[in-house]
């Protein structure tokens, strides 16, 4: 069965990576020597440029790569964007792509040690406040349908049953990822006050698996999200007694609760809009009123030099979303009148998480073409979650749980 908002992102992938292999190949020389001696550092084996990469491999050397002519001219029209895309198009491959990511990203940790690397490399980042990222309330909304619109039905296929889509917290190796969601749950709540009775505001509630742990705990919760995808699932397939409200979140948020919780929503708020959506969360509370918050974060002086909108995750899977530090989202917290009050990382968890996500991604990879996916689309989802597992494992990224008390 085709999904028509699986197909149409598919086919608009698909399109994004032709124009990116035509405008690479029309104006880039290409390298091949400097590109492999790249690689070769990275992955830390011996790389094999042919003719085709198919027939490339060597099945005894389980690391090894093979490269296309044409898929060296694209990574090196892209820098790591177009490495990205080559792999996508099936242009550069490897045996084990864990091992050149994860190499990458110690490499990235390495080199944000250097006092001012990245200062030194992106100076006017810091004169424009090029750094921050936002938009319209318009501009959100379409970002996000692009990611969160897709058919239940594709989540479905890696995620749990909740349709949980944030890190799991995983006390034992061998818990189910259902498991270590109810873990996630209870350990994001257990600083919110007593449930029973209690109004709590959710922001950016998915498909409605938090807001339904928390109406069985007895809170009168009303969730909402700007993907009318979602509304429209939970409408239908969550208990009655929780409100869903469609909206983004500077129109959609209105009244007084007792508690508000956010999981892993901000990633989608950007630098520029974080104080607005701090003081709007801040403006739902009574003063002493909680409100807890799982957010993405990265270094603080990574997130000044990054251009997210220039990434391969940006156009091609999650686009207008930005990683925050911790730092900046304290500031932001504290000019809106929270204190912190508690603070869990659980970074190490989402490595796991994303592994699980991965597993079930790929195994479920002929049900994903019969709903209308490419192998492109494929291949760059698959990309995704290897690219966010080695962020996460070798310390690039990690996830928060920060508990924030309205003081003021």
């Amino acid at each position: 069965m085709t999904y028509r908002s699986v197909a149409s992102r598919s086919a608009e992938v698909d399109k994004g990576l032709g124009v990116a292999y035509a405008h690479a190949a029309r104006v880039t020389p290409g390298h091949p020597r400097l590109t492999k001696l790249v690689l070769e550092l990275l992955v830390g084996r011996r790389i094999a440029l042919v003719r085709d990469a198919g027939d490339g491999l060597d099945q005894s050397a389980p690391e090894r790569c093979a490269i296309t002519g044409e898929g060296l001219v694209l990574a090196e029209g892209g820098g790591l964007r177009g490495l990205a895309e080559a792999w996508c198009l099936g242009e550069f491959v490897v045996r084990d792509l864990d091992a050149i990511l994860s190499r990458l990203a110690s490499l990235m940790v390495a080199l944000s040690r250097i006092p001012f690397y990245g200062y030194l490399r992106h100076p006017w980042h810091l004169l424009r406040a090029s750094w921050r990222r936002g938009g319209s309330a318009e501009d959100t909304t379409k970002s996000l349908a692009k990611h969160y619109d897709l058919e239940a039905a594709f989540f479905r296929t890696f995620l749990d049953e909740s349709l949980t889509y944030s890190c799991a917290i995983f006390r034992h190796s061998n818990d189910s990822l259902a498991a270590a969601q109810r873990n996630k749950y209870r350990s994001l709540t257990a600083a919110l006050p007593d449930l029973r009775g209690a109004s709590v505001l959710e922001i950016g509630c998915g498909w409605g698996g938090l807001a339904q742990f928390l109406a069985g705990q007895g809170a009168l919760v009303t969730a909402v999200s700007a993907s009318a995808s979602q509304i429209a699932y939970c409408r239908s397939n969550r208990p009655e007694s929780i409100r869903f409200v469609l909206g983004e979140y500077r129109s959609a948020l209105s009244g007084k609760f007792d508690a508000a919780i956010s999981c892993e929503m901000i990633e989608g708020v950007g630098g520029e809009n974080a104080p607005e959506f701090m003081r709007r969360v801040s403006n739902c509370l009574n003063v002493g009123g909680t409100f807890a918050l799982q957010a993405i974060t990265t270094a603080h002086h990574r997130m000044l030099t990054s251009r997210p909108e220039n990434s391969y995750i940006d156009k091609y899977i999650f686009p207008g979303g930005q990683i925050l530090s911790e730092r900046y989202i304290l500031r932001c917290a504290r000019r809106a009148g929270f204190s912190l009050y508690s603070r869990n990382s659980i970074g190490s968890s989402y490595a796991t998480t994303l592994e699980r996500w991965r597993s079930s991604f790929r195994d479920a990879r002929e049900q994903l073409l019969d709903y209308g996916c490419s192998e492109r689309f494929l291949r760059c989802w698959d990309l995704y979650f290897s690219m966010c597992m080695a962020g996460f494992s070798r310390g690039d990224m990690d996830c928060l749980q920060l508990v924030f008390r309205r003081v003021r």
